[in-house]
């Protein structure tokens, strides 16, 4: 039934998209046009008090920055601002959360109903880029789609070149139906739709618009929807109250304003006045700089007379200081000398160390050359040894195989003996038990012969 109701629906949703070249849509907006404005006017006074506190938590900031001693510690009209902050925070959300509804789906039929019409109007707007004859991607993905969908494909392209620069209202009814059975045929095949996505070109401003616009209208019939009606009745009274709130608040807003004003116009006075101050300071201020001069003057003589005193000090001190350098330049000489016999000597001592370190060198080279001689002579011995002790082994590992080989035969054919004289214990038993049956068969059938021929004779005698 959904889908029933919500094709009833779709023609004049697609002849709205078909009309996409000429036509601008205009009345779509408004509801959520509305809907915007009047979260923006939720929004206004709650931005005012935020800016308001910003501006004094700033100020209070300013006031007290040179006096501050902690800065870590925010003061008392810091918390203030910061609470207020808080709580404007706070009645912000609360008021958002008011203004959304309580559900977050729909509870009727009709509502799902209502919905889907969008969403079927909102899927075709979009799949029209998609099989427009200017898509050149088109081409790509045609081979795949189903034959159906390719003939009204072409009809919908064919018919849509015929229109380009043509007022017929034929046509356009024509192009319209196309549009409609192309759509119609599209969403029945929920991966031709994905397909054709796939390639969707990048949409012009116009249809760009136009979803936007479908997309508010579906968010704000959702909204509507999903609103019950005493959330609806919470919501405009607050709304109500909120206004007049902002009314009084405008008014305050002009009397602070006014005040303002008056207190800027006394500012302006003052800073006349100061003004006037200023000048008279600035009079005495040259006053100064000429008496100011004139001490100058006076100093910079007696700075010149002080640096005369004082540069014939530094000649006599220089004097000295020359005297001092060549007394100390003969001691630098003399310790040279010394340093430089001593180094010799190191020199000499050194040399004797590195003869001796070499002459331990070579005896430790030729005493570990004999070692090593010794060790190849042990090493080679230890090979042959080694080599001998391998074959040694292998022999032994050959004779071994053949002594378990032969061991493996002799335990066969023991086994195979003792079975032959088992076989034959019991077949010379079998034999014999035989023989005595057999002979106890013959006893009993001689007997029973014997038994008879003597029968025979009484019978003879009898007669």
């Amino acid at each position: 039934h959904t889908h029933t109701h919500a094709h009833r629906h779709t023609p004049a949703m697609a002849d709205v998209a078909t009309s996409r070249r000429g036509s601008r849509p205009g009345s779509t907006t408004a509801r959520p046009v509305a809907g915007s404005a009047s979260r923006a006017s939720l929004s206004k006074p709650a931005s005012r008090v935020s800016s308001a506190t910003r501006r004094g938590s700033v100020a209070s900031r300013a006031g007290m920055g040179g006096s501050s001693s902690s800065p870590s510690r925010p003061s008392s009209a810091q918390r203030r601002a910061q609470e207020e902050a808080l709580r404007v925070e706070q009645q912000r959300n609360a008021a958002q959360n008011l203004l959304q509804p309580a559900r977050r789906k729909l509870a009727t039929v009709e509502a799902e109903r209502v919905l889907s019409v969008i969403d079927i109007a909102l899927t075709k707007v979009k799949l029209l880029p998609s099989v427009s004859c200017d898509n050149p991607r088109l081409a790509d993905v045609r081979s795949s789609l189903p034959g159906d969908v390719v003939k009204a494909l072409d009809l919908y392209h064919r018919l849509e070149l015929q229109c380009v620069g043509s007022a017929d209202a034929g046509q356009s009814a024509q192009l319209a139906g196309a549009v409609r059975t192309l759509l119609r045929q599209l969403l029945h095949d929920p991966s031709t739709c994905q397909l054709l996505s796939s390639v969707a070109p990048e949409p012009d401003a116009e249809t760009a618009a136009f979803v936007t616009h479908l997309e508010q209208l579906r968010s704000f019939v959702f909204q509507r929807l999903a609103t019950q009606f005493e959330e609806a009745q919470a919501r405009d009274e607050y709304l109500s109250n909120l206004q007049r709130k902002h009314r009084r608040t405008r008014e305050k807003i002009e009397q602070v304003q006014a005040q303002v004003n008056e207190a800027a116009q006394l500012r302006e006075a003052e800073f006349e006045r100061r003004s006037q101050v200023a000048a008279r300071i600035q009079q005495d201020i040259e006053a100064v700089h000429q008496a100011s001069a004139e001490t100058t003057r006076k100093v910079e003589k007696e700075a010149r007379k002080k640096e005369k005193q004082e540069t014939q000090v530094s000649a006599t001190s220089q004097q000295q200081v020359r005297e001092q350098i060549e007394v100390l330049a003969k001691e630098l000489t003399q310790v040279k000398a010394e340093h430089k016999q001593a180094e010799e000597q190191l020199r000499r001592r050194k040399l004797k160390v590195e003869n001796e370190v070499e002459n331990w060198i070579t005896k430790y080279d030729m005493e570990m050359g004999d070692k090593q001689k010794e060790m190849d002579d042990i090493n080679e011995q230890y090979d042959g040894e080694l080599s001998q002790l391998k074959e040694l082994q292998q022999r032994f590992a050959v004779l071994e195989l053949e002594y378990s080989t032969i061991m493996e035969e002799r335990r066969i054919e023991q086994e195979r003996r003792k079975l032959a004289e088992e076989n034959l214990a019991k077949m010379t038993a079998a034999a014999v038990t035989i023989q005595r049956v057999w002979a106890k068969f013959k006893e009993a059938k001689a007997a029973a012969k014997a038994a008879k021929k003597a029968a025979g004779k009484k019978k003879g005698k009898k007669k």
